[in-house]
């Protein structure tokens, strides 16, 4: 974000004019990813996931995501994106488990954790691994809130792929 009164947050206001400051930067039209991170409590969420909404629908976002947020944020912005037909989160961690019977996810979670085990590392460095790895996979985004998180990162970079 940038100094001044209008320069961070979540209103209405500052992020129909940060979409497109941020579209100028990058010389585009849109965006495929619109993240917001952490939850802007001078605005009510309501108005931040209507804007954001409205982004999608002017076409400068293809699709919406959220992070660093507890998960009863999460579920609560899920759940009013929801219940006004608005735009929903893709890239949030419980966007394809909430509203489901059955988590598709749980084979891939499950795998993960097998793989972990077997080589007597984390989940997390298996996953990064893999990202790193997959040609599909341009670069993870990597957030950190504590020290081990780093850890993780730093050790997924000596994992290499099983070879068949």
């Amino acid at each position: 974000m940038r100094p001044g009164p209008n320069g961070a947050g979540l209103s209405r206001k500052a992020i129909l004019a940060e979409i497109d400051h941020s579209l100028r930067r990058l010389g585009t039209d849109y965006v495929d990813l619109y993240q917001i991170h952490r939850m802007d409590n001078a605005t009510p969420i309501e108005e931040t996931l209507e804007a954001l909404h409205d982004v999608v629908k002017a076409g400068k976002a293809r699709y919406l995501g959220a992070s660093s947020m507890h998960a009863w944020e999460f579920a609560k912005v899920l759940h009013l994106q929801r219940q006004h037909g608005w735009a929903r989160s893709a890239s949030d961690p419980f966007a394809d488990m909430l509203y489901t019977q059955e988590s598709s996810d749980r084979g891939i979670i499950d795998a993960v954790a097998g793989v972990a085990k077997a080589r007597g590392v984390s989940r997390a460095q298996v996953a990064l691994a893999w990202l790193r790895h997959n040609p599909v996979v341009v670069v993870p985004l990597v957030g950190a809130s504590k020290p081990s998180h780093i850890d993780d990162a730093v050790a997924s970079l000596e994992i290499e792929p099983a070879r068949s």
